[in-house]
């Protein structure tokens, strides 16, 4: 499959063929040397369009044009021969191994030495100027590309971190979910021995009915987020923190020295379980962030929509506190959290302040 060369390689190229054919054409140069001189150009200049696909081979291709006239005939002085020769050798150095980039150099080298050696009333300064700059060149080529190289290995260790941190938030929330199903079977089991010694009373034998009917229905609904989450291994039946734990969460905060107040919007008492514990974690979670970074004045706001839960903690940001635009492993497993329930996760600096916004849909069973 031919490999097309990216388009914006493709149009510097075209620029510098266009600049040179016009310089050949247009310029003072010898009527004997223009028909050369433009076949060179042609080459040289078209070659760039491959500089990333086949690096060492433009520079080649360059050379052998530049160096060809350069022996056959005085080479002319034209504005597209320096940055034609310069990129050439900036890619080698930037797109090849590094002992096909000492070949380019060396080459780029050994044709200016030709060169320089073919003109008349070459001085010192006619070689090592040009040497200097095709050095310089070729090391910003070298600088660029150990660069990108150090940034792909950040990249590929910030995701797996980032894999981790919601692989374990995943197990995490299985377990948790596991303990809410588990309580809301015991819950279940429990109504139906009631229901059984209330046979004889029909009032009190409708309503554990529907005590179990409720309960039996809230479970269904865990289920449906347990499923492909859940993992081996036992956990203690026992109902998870939700947020009517809030006013504790936030007095530990407060205790640890986190300035911190609450507002809540809305009825809260009636929320899915699942739900009303990812609210809860999500809060935990953020104001831990705050107590590790910041410990500048915060706020909590929960707020009940038809259908969904806004959840908001906002904290100052202190002066000098560095923003790593939400990819810390806490926030990575918190993403992942909401993720899991169809919400939405922002983080993000708003009027000097760090803002985590959740909103997790309420589900109707």
């Amino acid at each position: 499959m031919t490999r097309r060369p990216p388009r914006n390689d493709v149009l510097v190229a075209a620029a510098l063929f266009a600049v040179a054919q016009a310089e050949v054409w247009l310029g003072d140069a010898a009527e004997a040397q223009r028909a050369g001189t433009a076949v060179a150009a042609a080459l040289a200049t078209g070659a760039l369009a491959w500089r990333q696909r086949a690096p060492l081979g433009v520079l080649m291709v360059v050379m052998a044009a530049f160096g060809t006239l350069s022996v056959a005939a005085e080479l002319p002085v034209a504005a597209f021969v320096l940055p034609t020769a310069l990129l050439a050798l900036y890619s080698v150095a930037a797109h090849a191994r590094a002992e096909l980039a000492v070949v380019g150099l060396a080459l780029g080298l050994a044709v200016l030495g030709v060169s320089t050696a073919e003109t008349e009333d070459a001085t010192v300064t006619d070689l090592t100027a040009p040497a200097l700059l095709f050095t310089a060149a070729w090391a910003v080529g070298r600088h660029l590309r150990a660069r990108r190289r150090r940034e792909a290995v950040l990249d590929r260790d910030r995701d797996a971190r980032e894999a981790a941190a919601a692989a374990e938030e995943r197990a995490r929330i299985a377990r948790e979910l596991h303990d809410i199903v588990a309580h809301r079977v015991s819950t279940v089991v429990i109504q139906a021995e009631a229901g059984l010694l209330t046979a004889d009373e029909p009032e009190r034998a409708r309503q554990a009915l529907a005590a179990i009917r409720d309960s039996g229905r809230q479970a269904l609904g865990e289920l449906r987020h347990l499923l492909g989450l859940l993992e081996d291994g036992g956990a203690p039946v026992a109902p998870q923190p939700g947020l009517s734990g809030l006013d504790d969460l936030l007095d530990g905060a407060r205790g640890a020295g986190l300035p911190v107040e609450l507002h809540v919007d809305g009825d809260l008492g009636d929320l899915p379980p699942s739900t009303d514990l990812a609210a809860f974690r999500i809060v935990q979670e953020a104001l831990t962030n705050a107590l590790r970074h910041a410990r500048t004045p915060t706020g909590v706001r929960v707020v009940r929509h038809p259908g969904e839960l806004t959840v908001e903690v906002r904290n100052a940001i202190a002066p000098g506190t560095a923003f790593n635009g939400g990819a810390g492993r806490g926030l990575a497993g918190m993403r992942e959290r909401v993720r899991v329930f169809g919400g939405t996760l922002s983080t993000d600096r708003s009027d000097g302040e760090f803002v985590v916004r959740a909103v997790l849909p309420i589900e109707r069973v």
